[in-house]
């Protein structure tokens, strides 16, 4: 199994849910599949009317062992390296 995988440095991953977070404004849920993402990145993404260029801001994680619909700080992770 090992010699069939590969490591790709292209950015792949899977955008769960796309909301609009009081304070924070629109926020995407996402699984990185490959590659490293990190502050001040720029992504594209596809849209209803087309595709949409725009960078990131912040990485968030939710607090470990809490219940998500209980509102808290997530995690804010400092990438810029």
């Amino acid at each position: 199994m090992n010699k069939s995988l590969m490591y790709v440095s292209d950015l792949s991953c899977t955008i769960l849910e796309v909301k609009n977070v009081e304070g924070m404004g629109t926020t995407l849920d996402v699984i990185l599949s490959n590659g490293h993402l990190k502050y001040g990145d720029t992504i594209v993404l596809c849209g209803t009317d087309g595709p949409i260029v725009t960078k990131v801001r912040a990485l968030l994680t939710p607090q470990p062992m809490r219940e998500l619909r209980i509102k808290v700080c997530p995690l804010f992770h400092d990438s810029t390296n």
